[in-house]
């Protein structure tokens, strides 16, 4: 799959999700942190029954560390690059944010962003079916080079 077509999906998931109060043209507007802030606090406000929630709003920062904090746990063996995401690093965001899609379809099952999915074009959801079908054998023993291949359909995407 072309690397640019998976970035628009990825935006018109976040975009179909709800999550974040307008939608976004490209992924480089997730930097402030509000979408994968608000997406965290909705996994944990679920998963604690209301105990111990995440501030709604975390600044950039936070959400980072919360963020390094979830992939440690959730997924041991990514490498996340706290640096580079910070920085915005495109592949970093590409890869955490579609791990956050996995982990938010097929690990968290979050039923109501599931549904919103639908909602999405049906050459979009293909697309997600594709990937989650190259992610899914390798369970949580996720890495970057999983999902750049799971991508880039073994590997070879242009410019990538």
């Amino acid at each position: 799959m072309d690397v640019t077509y998976w970035k628009e999906s990825l935006v018109k998931w976040i975009n179909v999700t709800g999550i974040l109060d307008e939608d976004i043209l490209e992924l480089n507007q997730l930097n402030d942190g509000k979408f994968i802030g608000r997406l965290l606090g909705l996994w944990r406000r679920k998963s604690d029954h209301g105990k111990g929630i995440c501030k709604d709003e975390m600044n950039s920062i936070e959400v980072a560390h919360a963020l390094q904090a979830f992939l440690k746990h959730e997924y041991p063996d990514y490498e996340f690059d706290l640096d580079a995401y910070q920085d915005q690093n495109e592949d970093e965001i590409i890869y955490v944010t579609s791990l956050l899609l996995f982990h938010c379809c097929l690990r968290k099952t979050d039923h109501s962003i599931i549904q919103k999915m639908n909602e999405l074009p049906d050459e979009v959801q293909i697309v997600i079916k594709m990937f989650f079908e190259r992610v899914l054998p390798e369970g949580n023993c996720i890495t970057q080079k999983v999902l750049k291949d799971a991508i880039c359909k073994e590997g070879r995407c242009q410019g990538y």
